[in-house]
């Protein structure tokens, strides 16, 4: 199945739903609230929105949690309807860009020590026994 615009977030919900074999979302947004956050004047636009509509489907979150099949996510740098801000692309990374974990973290701290007395030993012996002489 292939949704582009609006249509991708009905693809994305179809998707989660019926666990198609393949949906390719193309060119969507992550919600309509969050177009009218983005391109309409902030919080202030997408709550009176919401309050209007009703509408508060997360269409990113329906293609994440799609599980079987195959997903395809498309997008164009020169699109002028989709803000890049309010995509489904730029909330995809955003969920997934979170910051390492405190255990990621304590590991990586306790291998920058011996990873310097490591290059600083090759820097020194490169000093004093060249490869090529």
């Amino acid at each position: 199945m292939h949704g582009e615009s609006l249509g991708g977030c009905v693809a994305a919900h179809i998707a989660r739903a019926c666990n198609p074999d393949f949906a390719f979302v193309d060119r969507s947004f992550a919600s309509l609230t969050a177009i009218a956050h983005w391109g309409f004047g902030g919080r202030t636009a997408s709550r009176f929105f919401w309050a209007l509509t009703g509408w508060g489907e997360q269409c990113w979150l329906n293609y994440r949690d799609a599980k079987q099949g195959y997903k395809l996510l498309g997008c164009d740098a020169n699109d002028t309807m989709v803000i890049d801000m309010a995509s489904v692309k730029t909330a995809m990374a955003t969920a997934f860009a979170k910051p390492p974990s405190s255990t990621v973290v304590a590991a990586l701290r306790g291998a920058v020590g011996p990873l310097c007395e490591m290059i600083g030993d090759f820097e020194c012996r490169a000093k004093h026994q060249p490869l090529f002489r």
